[in-house]
């Protein structure tokens, strides 16, 4: 008889724990509470706009990605590398001196940070990690940590970079320089489904019980060979019975502004500023909204005041924000794992009480830790199959 097994959670943990199962030739069947597949990873489609559930990139250059296959699926628009950094009435323009020689005045400019801080920070990147907290390792970077590694990296782990794990941002600063983030043709919605291609999925149906070989799923047992529980930390933690990991938040505002308004490709921030960053996902993948008019996404840790937020927004861009209009607000609570020092880069310890476990809290937080953790737990129930 072939074997068969449960998969609690349909995001990119989950679906790519069932691709390579059925890859394998094991047979699965993922529950998802939710009415679609991809969890964080989703789109909604407004009034011809589309919004991501949160700023979200691809990196074409993820390893995991890569295994998957479905990059010859989707279209990724590649975004600028360019960042942009507000400092009162100053802007300052980093760039990735590879692609272009015009980056090399800021890169070597005082205003980025000086020549033995930049110096401190090729050093870190050619040696070897210490397992303590990021802040603590650029002790010696300076002002090049405060006026740009921090307020860039800050929007890229939703929350205080400096008390995460030196060995997880390094990881994230890796895949960064490796690849070229973009959006997904469609929305990141895309990547999601085509993941989900041939897969037997149940949607709308929540798991409230399992054990290492079942699971109740709106009120119904189960019966499988093995179990992989890849839901997010807060359900998961209360389907182990554990206490969930700390998680960070953000809120994320998408707008209507008027084309034109706004041209500029690269990211936006500022020092100082509740605002994690702003862009404007239009002008690089054009089918994010209507012809007529440009999206504008604008991320915080925290809550904002509509006053506040269009002043702080109106900082960023140095101008007037006129004609705008809000088209969704997304509030997202358990965003991205919040993973100190003294966190592993990949947690191999799959088994919790005979129950096999996946998610990006489980590695790095991304969607390179996330398809990883899937892959890996399948391997993991392969395996163990194979023995009995």
């Amino acid at each position: 008889m072939q074997s068969q097994v449960g998969i609690v959670g349909a995001g990119l943990a989950g679906l790519n724990a069932g691709r390579y199962l059925k890859m394998r030739g094991v047979e699965s069947v993922i529950f998802e509470a939710s009415d679609r597949v991809g969890g964080r990873v989703t789109s909604d489609y407004i009034d011809g706009f589309i919004c991501d559930r949160g700023f979200q990139v691809v990196n074409p250059a993820y390893a995991e990605l890569i295994e998957t296959g479905v990059l010859a699926r989707i279209l990724i628009h590649s975004l600028s590398k360019d960042l942009e950094i507000r400092d009162g009435s100053e802007l300052m323009r980093i760039g990735d001196p590879r692609s272009s020689l015009s980056y090399l005045p800021a890169l070597v400019s005082a205003k980025s940070g000086t020549v033995r801080e930049k110096y401190a920070f090729l050093k870190y990147l050619l040696a070897s990690s210490e397992d303590i907290d990021f802040a603590t390792s650029m002790e010696e970077c300076g002002s090049l940590y405060s006026k740009t590694l921090k307020p860039f990296l800050d929007g890229v782990v939703l929350g205080d970079v400096g008390e995460i794990s030196n060995r997880v941002v390094r990881e994230l600063i890796h895949w960064f320089i490796k690849g070229k983030p973009g959006l997904v043709q469609g929305g990141a919605k895309s990547l999601s489904e085509e993941l989900a291609r041939n897969l037997d999925i149940r949607l709308e149906n929540r798991v409230s019980q399992m054990g290492s070989n079942h699971l109740v799923a709106n009120d119904q047992r189960h019966d499988f060979d093995s179990i992989i529980l890849a839901a997010s930390p807060r359900p998961a933690a209360t389907l182990l019975g554990i206490e969930p990991m700390k998680m960070n938040s953000c809120i994320t505002w998408y707008h209507s502004i008027p084309k034109g308004l706004i041209d500029e490709r690269h990211l936006r921030t500022a020092l100082n500023s509740p605002i994690l960053n702003s862009i404007v996902l239009s002008n690089t993948a054009p089918d994010y909204s209507p012809k007529e008019r440009s999206l504008l996404a604008t991320t915080s840790r925290h809550e904002l005041a509509d006053e506040e937020l269009r002043i702080e927004m109106e900082r960023i861009w140095g101008r007037r924000l006129d004609n705008v209009e809000l088209i969704k607000r997304y509030s997202i609570v358990d965003a991205l794992p919040m993973k100190p020092s003294g966190s592993t880069l990949v947690d191999t310890s799959h088994h919790h009480n005979g129950v096999y476990v996946a998610g990006d809290w489980r590695a790095i937080p991304a969607q390179q830790g996330a398809l990883l953790s899937g892959r890996l737990a399948a391997m993991a129930v392969i395996a163990d199959l194979s023995t009995r």
